[in-house]
């Protein structure tokens, strides 16, 4: 398509295989210094997260702050963070979310391994 953003989909399951969670939406790089994370999920939330782009020696780190937006019949989010760094093959990811009372917490945090290809 040409157009410059990222399609994102996260799908979680339990050590038991059972699907826990999953989201959907968009990454956009605006001008090489900031980053823009469009997101939806099927627990009724919708999140546009923003965040300032920095390089580092391998690649780069960003922290996305978001306003959420909740609907009628979903768990109250006030809000999301995410801290992503990619270092060479390495992604390493935080998420913090303030919900249903309780101020922002750390929620969980990912290490993805880039595979090499098959021959």
């Amino acid at each position: 398509m040409g157009k410059p953003f990222l399609h994102y989909v996260q799908r979680t399951w339990s050590p038991a295989g059972v699907p826990m969670h999953t989201e959907t939406g968009y990454l956009r790089v605006i001008d090489g210094t900031s980053v823009e994370f469009v997101l939806a999920q099927p627990t009724g939330q919708t999140e546009l997260a923003q965040g300032h782009l920095a390089p580092t020696t391998a690649g780069f780190s960003c922290t996305l702050t978001s306003q959420v937006v909740n609907s009628g019949s979903a768990k109250h989010v006030d809000a999301t963070q995410r801290h992503l760094t990619l270092e060479g093959d390495v992604l390493t990811t935080g998420f913090s979310m303030a919900a249903v009372g309780v101020p922002m917490t750390h929620h969980l945090a990912s290490e993805l391994h880039r595979e090499s290809p098959s021959p």
